[in-house]
């Protein structure tokens, strides 16, 4: 059969549906390792996280092309246009000026982590006053945790380094994530040796950030956080990991 009609007939069933459109694929990058929300399990991206951001995109007829990286080349990357979008964020007024952000419809709870057998008992910021804690360089927790300026921050590469650091007495407590410092230190045998401060210092709302330039792709990745919001996905997603 001539060439030339062999590719008719291919473009004619494509046109009919015969034979499947390519997917659409989009750049997505997370920090490598922030659970339960995103990390790498058995080869593959997994998490809280990951499976809001494939079942919105799959609302929209999107697949997701996952780089997992250290948070300061996520950051990079959205800063440099190298990938489509990054999560997950808090907002903060210069974010949202420097990029277009899409609410991941979640809130996650901003917590001390404590040793085991401090007596500490965190009240209000004032009570931090003269502590050296744990932090991740590039992370921002809360407006006010952020600007504070009456204890010390030690900034660290991750968050199970913080932890390490909290057990070997280094540091007088941890900021972070309370399902990702729990998670971090079952995993890591540290359970044991931390607790938390009963009161949050915040309950954040989480983001995806998009380049700038990628404003059309944030508008279409809304319409899919829409839709999953609204048929009940992203709901099982949420009680599903909770109760795990």
């Amino acid at each position: 059969m001539p060439g030339t009609l062999i590719a008719i007939i291919l473009l004619v069933a494509a046109l009919a549906g015969i034979i499947p459109a390519r997917a659409e694929s989009w750049i997505v990058a997370s920090e490598d390792s922030f659970p339960p929300y995103s990390f790498t399990r058995d080869g593959r991206r997994a998490g809280i996280d990951v499976e809001i951001v494939e079942a919105a995109l799959k609302a929209i007829g999107v697949t997701a092309q996952h780089q997992a990286l250290p948070w300061s080349r996520v950051i990079y990357s959205i800063d440099h246009d190298l990938v489509d979008f990054g999560f997950q964020f808090i907002g903060t007024a210069e974010r949202f000026a420097r990029w277009t952000m899409v609410p991941l419809n979640r809130t996650s709870q901003t917590v001390l982590a404590l040793p085991r057998q401090s007596s500490f008992d965190y009240t209000d910021l004032a009570d931090l006053r003269g502590m050296t804690i744990g932090v991740v360089q590039g992370y921002r927790y809360d407006p006010a945790f952020d600007q504070a300026s009456h204890f010390r921050r030690e900034s660290a590469e991750d968050n199970l380094l913080n932890l390490r650091k909290l057990v070997a007495g280094r540091l007088d407590a941890v900021v972070g994530d309370l399902l990702t410092l729990h998670y971090l230190a079952r995993e890591n045998g540290l359970v044991d040796k931390v607790r938390y401060a009963e009161k949050p210092i915040a309950a954040v709302p989480r983001y995806v950030a998009f380049p700038q330039a990628r404003a059309d792709r944030a508008r279409r990745f809304a319409e899919g956080m829409r839709q999953i919001t609204d048929d009940g996905t992203l709901a099982t997603i949420l009680q599903v990991w909770r109760g795990n």
